[in-house]
């Protein structure tokens, strides 16, 4: 496959950048410089920017052409149209950063991004680092949180992945340009994107996961990921909906060489019985058929064969309900339960950040209190107060006589 690259020579680099990010970019249009600028204007200066054209028809090369003559930064690899997995890879093989940053090129940073997950990944020793997102509806220009992209793990604090084995697959979302990513990571495991047209980031991203040593979650809403793009991949799942189960596939069987299948089975179970029904509910037609089949037919009777525990997993109760249902009511069943789990899932969360905010409150009271106390016993604050006695006392008379007297 033809791959040019035009930039800076990476080899010749005194010495490596902090963060390498990489942008696989196809016909991306108008997004693509919104994208570019947000990166471009990092507080965090020390990056490398891999943009990978993966054969794009439209603008899209003169605009990558125009930036990297701005920004020295900027490096093109420009290769014939596969997929956005194989122009993740592209990028890979060439990055030189200590740590991986991935942007779809119709999505935003924050002017912080990369600052803030730097510092946190240095602080805490951690090898993926996650942050908060939204979504920018492309039809309306509303913005609002992607409270499902993050749940059950609180900020801040270091997790070992099998401190999260029972909510593995779901405490995130299986993208990557909410994350950062130790490149030593990358190496030592030979991560790789997968090369398919949708879903080949979810091998990446939680085999990244589950074989770190260190995981930590920034507070802050830091990138923007925009809805309802139809030339988006996104856009293509209703026609290549079975790449999901490519990607667990693969996913199993690393797991399963690494030898940790034991110990995530039953959370990965839950994952793609969680995957199918939202496939199950946010597709039509054939495919929605297709899907059905799958969970009826492959799907159900193994996990209704799996002998584990449900009981942290309430969802999986309507499993033996919907082995006996109809298309119809089984249907209806997964839309009802989708809803109710959504909901209750995001109600959850709510209580766990507002946990959270209340605990940050009281130790910022805490804090004050303290400072009071010890300003009232210093001797500059006991001077102060007996220097000012007289003038207090005239004061408070003041306002005594104007209570017993008011104006009228």
């Amino acid at each position: 496959m033809l791959i040019v690259s035009i930039g800076y020579n990476a080899n010749t680099m005194p010495t490596a950048p902090k963060i390498s990010v990489i942008v696989p970019v196809y016909n991306a249009g108008e997004y693509l410089s919104p994208c570019l600028e947000s990166i471009c204007g990092q507080t965090l200066s020390d990056i490398e920017i891999v943009c990978v054209d993966d054969g794009s028809t439209d603008s899209s090369a003169a605009t990558l052409t125009e930036y990297a003559a701005k920004d020295s930064r900027i490096r093109i690899i420009s290769r014939e149209h596969s997929n956005a997995g194989e122009a993740r890879n592209a990028g890979l093989d060439v990055a030189q950063g200590e740590y991986l940053s991935f942007l779809d090129a119709d999505d935003l940073f924050a002017p912080t991004m990369l600052e803030e997950l730097l510092a946190s990944a240095k602080e805490h020793a951690a090898d993926v680092v996650l942050c908060r997102s939204q979504s920018l509806d492309v039809a309306t220009g509303v913005q609002k949180p992607i409270e499902h992209a993050i749940r059950f793990i609180k900020p801040n604090i270091i997790y070992a992945p099998l401190d999260l084995a029972e909510e593995a697959f779901r405490y995130c979302l299986g993208w990557p340009w909410d994350k950062l990513f130790s490149r030593e990571l990358a190496t030592e495991h030979s991560l790789r994107f997968q090369s398919q047209q949708s879903t080949n980031d979810a091998c990446f991203v939680y085999l990244a996961l589950t074989l770190a040593r260190r995981i930590v979650l920034v507070d802050s809403c830091l990138a923007t990921h925009r809805v309802g793009n139809s030339a988006s991949i996104e856009g293509s799942r209703e026609s290549n909906w079975r790449n999901m189960l490519q990607a667990q596939a693969a996913i199993q069987e690393r797991l399963q060489a690494e030898g940790l299948m034991e110990k995530y089975e039953r959370a990965f179970l839950a994952w793609q019985f969680s995957m199918a029904v939202w496939s199950l509910v946010s597709l039509s037609g054939a495919a929605q058929l297709d899907v059905l089949h799958y969970l009826q037919e492959e799907l159900i009777p193994r996990m209704a064969a799996y002998e584990g525990d449900w009981q942290l997993y309430p969802r999986e109760q309507l499993l033996l309900e919907a082995l006996q249902s109809s298309h119809e009511e089984l249907l209806l069943h997964c839309a009802a339960w989708t809803g109710t789990m959504v909901d209750r899932d995001y109600q959850r969360q709510r209580v766990d950040e507002l946990t959270h905010e209340i605990w940050s409150l009281t130790a910022q009271l805490e804090d004050a209190i303290n400072h009071i106390e010890a300003l009232e016993n210093s001797k500059s604050f006991k001077l102060g107060r007996a220097l000012t006695a007289a003038p207090r006392l005239g004061r408070d008379a003041l306002r005594n006589i104007g209570k017993k007297h008011p104006v009228t």
